[in-house]
């Protein structure tokens, strides 16, 4: 693309090429760039990409990590190559170890990983949608209902966070009781601050609020087995996620053993819990404060429940709706970063990456780059579309990671997005607090709103 950044092409690793000493970001004493990071995880790299190139190390409490930037770590990241070098760092291993399972689909690496994830492939896209639209819409209405009355103040993060998990249960699993969902939010959110964030300590993990939760999670997932196992005696139709793992658990047991059977039928949750909740609310607010946006959002939502059958051909063609989806996502992106580890020396952009280090992929830096995304501030819904079509620069748009660990369910959580936030604005009205409300943000325990960014919502009269 004209006008990109170039940093010199990555080299053969012969070393016939001059090799370039890895820069240092300045920062504190003790502290490092921590201060810096916390006032904005996705200005802080972008100011150290522009001041260092592709390749720096950042000092933190603790060690100077080592960050892999921009276009370049993008692109490098869905390569051959990085798939020979680097391999996946198991975030979730603790997660694994609390619902008594060896690993988890996210933990998972190499060939063992590409199986189970092309053996599930379908029960995470969008084609599982396909009949089931119209109980979804039924679904979000008895919530809405619920949780966004006319008149009521409603705290977006937690509202939506229970929209997504009804959804996916009631098109992956089963749905959940509102009980269950409070006790997997509680589960989440307390793993994300000890072994994600480090922002508590591991006791927190033996607290008994904690081991309740987790417990009632866990039974959650076993009572779902048993649900299914008593619906195939009867030939009921059947979940899909749980249906499949069954049968690749009495296909291929190596592959999937049933103590990881628990934890598999949970991680949708998981992860709608921080991707799709975060970003659903994220743009909530942005059609929200963009008055010309919002009209054209609802405009969409309204002609696409004008009485005809929702399906996925519709919500796909809502141009206005997903453009401000997207954008949401790349303004405020969910995944800033990967990490990963080294498994031998490699040189990437001219510099020595050596073995067995921890890496942080900076993957989100294009996404504020005026050569990518020109006026990238701005909230523009029609970068996606064509001509434009800016997001698909190489390695430009990251919205859902990158490489053989991207997003699995990317496709159901665009339409599950688009469905969410249509039906939202084609029943309620949602005011901000005051014209110029920014939306609060929080980097702990995970990118995303805070918990206070509310809303005032009504009834929309058509």
């Amino acid at each position: 693309m004209s006008g990109c950044p170039q940093h010199d092409e990555q080299h053969d690793e012969s070393g016939a090429t001059a090799e370039k000493p890895i820069p240092e970001v300045p920062g504190l004493p003790v502290l490092g760039c921590v201060p810096r990071m916390l006032r904005g995880m996705e200005e802080f790299f972008l100011d150290s990409y522009r001041t260092h190139g592709p390749v720096f190390r950042v000092p933190v409490p603790g060690r100077r990590m080592l960050v892999l930037a921009g276009a370049e770590a993008a692109t490098f990241l869905g390569s051959r190559r990085a798939r020979e070098v680097l391999r996946q760092i198991d975030l979730v291993r603790e997660v694994a170890d609390e619902f008594e399972a060896s690993e988890s689909l996210v933990g998972m690496d190499g060939d063992r990983h590409l199986e189970l994830r092309a053996a599930l492939m379908h029960e995470y896209s969008d084609r599982i949608t396909e009949g089931h639209l119209g109980t979804l819409v039924e679904r979000l209405d008895e919530f809405l209902d619920h949780d966004w009355p006319a008149g009521a103040d409603v705290h977006v993060m937690r509202a939506v966070q229970d929209l997504v998990v009804d959804q996916l249960g009631t098109l992956m699993t089963t749905p959940v009781p509102r009980k269950a969902a409070n006790d997997l939010r509680y589960f989440w959110s307390q793993i994300i601050a000890v072994v994600f964030a480090n922002l508590r300590p591991p006791l927190w993990l033996k607290l008994p609020r904690y081991r309740r939760a987790r417990d009632r999670a866990r039974r959650l997932g076993r009572d779902y087995l048993r649900s299914v196992l008593a619906g195939r005696r009867h030939d009921r139709r059947l979940p899909p996620l749980i249906s499949r793992l069954l049968d690749l658990h009495e296909q291929q047991p190596d592959l999937v053993p049933r103590e990881n059977l628990n934890l598999l039928a949970l991680i949708p949750y998981f992860a709608g819990m921080d991707t799709v909740a975060n970003a659903l609310a994220s743009a909530v607010y942005a059609i929200t404060k963009h008055p010309d946006v919002h009209a054209r959002v609802v405009a969409e939502a309204d002609e696409l429940f004008d009485g005809r059958p929702v399906d996925v051909a519709a919500l796909r063609a809502m141009t206005a709706t997903n453009g401000a989806i997207m954008e949401t996502m790349r303004l405020w992106p969910v995944v800033v970063g990967l990490p990963r580890r080294t498994t031998q020396e490699f040189v990437f952009e001219s510099y020595r990456i050596p073995a067995d280090t921890d890496v942080f992929f900076a993957i989100a830096i294009p996404h504020l780059m005026e050569e990518y995304f020109p006026n990238p501030r701005a909230f523009d819904v029609d970068r996606y579309s064509p001509p434009r079509l800016e997001h698909r620069a190489k390695g430009a748009y990251s919205p859902y990671g990158r490489g053989t660990h991207r997003c699995i369910g990317q496709s159901l959580g665009e339409v599950l997005m688009a469905l969410m936030a249509a039906r939202i604005f084609h029943t309620r009205t949602v005011t901000l607090p005051s014209p110029d409300y920014v939306l609060p943000r929080t980097l702990r325990p995970a990118p995303g709103p805070s918990k206070r960014f509310s809303v005032r919502v009504g009834e929309r009269t058509r």
